[in-house]
């Protein structure tokens, strides 16, 4: 593992995780940047408890097949996976504009549930090139560049 400094940005967006969000509509879907994350552990229970306090109220749409459940809210899906290698969770979101990226979203995850989230590292670490198997791992420790897969 790489040990980082901690990121100043992780507390103010964190910050604004506790306080809420309100949802805005979407007229161009395109236009949303795809969120996905990946949540240590097998509590989908609890992450779909945040979600709906976050953005409101999921509808269950159907059960794809065994572990990967797909919710709606307005426009957006919600994509919950839970047959991850490894013992994470993956969550996929389209069309939300809650957050803008993948670690804003991971995050405020860390920051609400106390648990591991790993991710892209997106722009936040342009060194990392997107094609690589490395991930940023945050958690209340902090955040580490890992290879992973």
């Amino acid at each position: 593992m790489i040990r980082l400094t901690p990121n100043p940005s992780f507390e103010r967006t964190c910050a604004k995780c506790r306080v809420g969000r309100s949802i805005q509509t979407l007229t161009h879907m395109k236009s949303q940047e795809d969120i996905e994350i990946y949540i240590e552990g097998n509590e989908t229970d609890k992450i779909v408890s945040f979600l709906n306090k976050e953005i409101g109220t999921l509808s269950f749409d159907s059960e794809i097949d065994k572990g990967h459940i797909l919710y709606t809210y307005s426009d957006a899906k919600i994509l919950i996976n839970s047959g991850i290698q490894y013992g994470y969770i993956s969550v996929y979101l389209k069309g939300l504009e809650n957050w803008k990226s993948d670690i804003e979203f991971a995050r405020c995850i860390v920051s609400a549930l106390e648990v591991t989230v790993r991710c892209d590292p997106g722009s936040e670490y342009p060194t990392v090139s997107p094609y690589s198997n490395i991930f940023v791992e945050i958690s209340q420790q902090g955040e580490n560049l890992v290879e992973w897969g």
